[in-house]
């Protein structure tokens, strides 16, 4: 904690099983139900989960390539009072933030902890990326600054090994105390055998040579995926982290990651979609790309695939985006009368019922697709007899030949018997156009006609 500013005694820390520990404490000691808890949008996944199991609402203050903005913190925490809410704290992560991998500015660490002491709020603040730099060291950590207002969580998973899950905190006296009670009744006594390995590795081993290594590594895998992205998803946007684990990438507006997840898995690449760091939902179009584990040539090929089911839903999105709306066809009921002479010599290939066909009136209650459907008709006098057949293959339609719909809200649909095909249409200049008998719908059990 000296390297990034912060001096105290064994007294002032508080031992916990990893950070998510502590955290957990903190939101038993002061979270009631219905208390609101600010965080940075988007924020930690699982501290979004330890605030809503105590039943506190979380609520997020915009970010930017510079971290929580001021600003935006001071319209958050007058909205909620406005509301009649609670703040108890707000929650942070200041240096190469999950997911973003953005970092709090020095300015800003000092003005929002400015904000948080003229609101009368406590500042939480989570550092476990904080060693974990690639060009230069963050920012001094806000305990820092002011050791009153800010309770300040660390861990040794980020830095030494996370199965040992040996975690701390260092809070004013008074949280502090409180601390040690609910520590106590949690969990006993965190476990003595990994503090003494840590503490045995701390004294003998060359601990910030080693952090320097892990620095040099995922420096190296922030490169390569930085270098994929900008060959494969060249039209996409995201963050540039100097430090952490996490690029934050972000898509076209239309687009979901959360629904675009299981095809990814498919393609054997996943991420963490957008949605799960935020308590309102926002996030759809953003994912958490995650360099610390695979090595470079897996970075690559991960990217590549990403791409790839990226490029595939845009593509698709661009079909259906191209589409022109559906024409708006008059519908016309009984020009003339059927004759016995149409009824005794019918079109040789009956095809479905027309868009302008007395049967299109019953068609207004069907469902989307139906419509959609039964749009594909040809109109009248467009088509040659030679291409007739090969039209009615293409068009076949199955809710023309039976009476039961096999989409959308049950309806039953009326069933001509025979149509007059485009071809038969227009070869006959004599004749004029006879609307074919539409059979009365039936909403019992109907049959196949044939």
């Amino acid at each position: 904690m000296a390297l990034e500013g912060i001096h105290g005694s064994v007294d002032d820390v508080v031992v916990t099983t990893g950070s998510q520990h502590a955290l957990e404490l903190l939101a038993k000691l002061f979270l009631d139900p219905g208390d609101v808890v600010i965080a940075e949008g988007p924020s930690y996944v699982t501290a979004i989960t330890v605030f809503r199991s105590f039943q506190a609402e979380t609520v997020h203050s915009p970010m930017d390539a510079d971290g929580l903005n001021p600003q935006a913190l001071r319209e958050t925490i007058a909205r909620v009072k406005a509301e009649g809410k609670r703040i108890k704290f707000l929650y942070m992560i200041p240096s190469f933030q999950n997911p973003m991998g953005v970092t709090l500015s020095w300015e800003r660490r000092v003005e929002i902890l400015e904000i948080a002491r003229a609101e009368g709020i406590l500042v939480l603040e989570d550092n476990p990326y904080g060693l974990l730099y690639f060009d230069q060291a963050p920012p001094p950590a806000m305990r820092s600054i002011d050791d009153e207002g800010v309770v300040y969580l660390g861990t040794f998973s980020k830095t030494l090994a996370p199965g040992l899950r040996v975690g701390w905190a260092i809070a004013p006296h008074a949280i502090r105390e409180k601390l040690v009670l609910a520590n106590e009744a949690a969990i006993l006594s965190p476990s003595s055998f990994s503090q003494i390995v840590i503490s045995e590795y701390m004294d003998t081993a060359d601990w910030r040579g080693q952090i320097d290594t892990f620095r040099g590594v995922y420096r190296e895998r922030r490169d390569a995926m930085l270098a994929a992205l900008g060959e494969y998803l060249p039209s996409m946007s995201w963050t540039v982290p100097t430090g952490g684990f996490y690029v934050w990438l972000t898509m076209p507006e239309h687009l979901d990651s959360k629904a675009m997840l299981p095809r990814a898995v498919k393609e054997l690449v996943a991420y963490t979609p957008g949605t799960a760091f935020y308590a309102d939902g926002n996030g759809r179009r953003n994912m958490r790309l995650s360099f610390c584990y695979p090595q470079p040539d897996f970075i690559r090929e991960g990217i590549r695939r990403l791409a790839t089911v990226i490029n595939g839903e845009l593509a698709l999105l661009g079909e259906f985006h191209q589409t022109a709306p559906l024409p708006v066809v008059p519908v016309e009921r009984d020009v003339l009368p059927r004759t016995p002479a149409d009824r005794r010599s019918p079109c040789p290939t009956p095809r479905s019922v027309s868009s302008c066909s007395p049967a299109a009136s019953h068609m207004n209650g069907m469902s989307r697709c139906a419509r959609a459907a039964a749009s594909l008709t040809p109109s009248p006098g467009t088509a040659s007899r030679s291409s007739c057949a090969t039209r009615m293959r293409r068009f076949s339609l199955p809710f023309a030949r039976t009476r039961r719909m096999s989409c959308g809200p049950r309806y039953t649909a009326p069933v001509a018997k025979t149509v007059p095909c485009a071809a038969c249409w227009s070869s006959s200049a004599s004749r004029s156009w006879v609307p074919a008998r539409v059979l009365p719908a039936s909403r019992g059990t109907s049959r196949r006609r044939r």
